[in-house]
C-alpha cells in the first residue's frame, strides 16, 4: 500500500509565540494602551499583564491550538433552531 504525505505546515494550526494570532494580537494592543499613559503605575502593570497574559495564552493554544476560534463561531449559533420552517420567513 502505498502512502501519500502530507506537510505538516499545511495541517497544523499557525500559532504566534505559541498563541493563537487574534487574542495575541488583541493582549498586546490593550498592554499599549495601557502602557501609553506614561504612568509609571499602568506602564509596570501593563508589563505584568503581558507575561501573565502569554503565558496563559501559551497554556490555552497547548492544551487546544483553537479554542478561542471555536468559541467565537459557538456564540455566534442561535440557541433554538426550528425543525420546520415558518410560512412567514419570506415576510422578513
Amino acid at each position: 500500500m502505498r502512502g501519500i504525505k502530507i506537510a505538516r505546515a499545511l495541517t497544523r494550526p499557525a500559532l504566534v509565540a505559541g498563541c493563537e494570532r487574534i487574542p495575541l494580537i488583541a493582549l498586546g494592543m490593550f498592554c499599549t494602551m495601557m502602557a501609553i499613559t506614561m504612568s509609571l503605575y499602568l506602564i509596570i502593570m501593563a508589563v505584568l499583564l503581558g507575561f501573565i497574559g502569554i503565558g496563559v495564552l501559551r497554556r490555552m493554544a497547548k492544551s487546544d491550538p483553537i479554542m478561542i476560534t471555536l468559541y467565537l463561531r459557538h456564540i455566534k449559533f442561535k440557541k433554538i433552531y426550528m425543525s420546520k420552517p415558518s410560512i412567514y420567513r419570506f415576510l422578513k
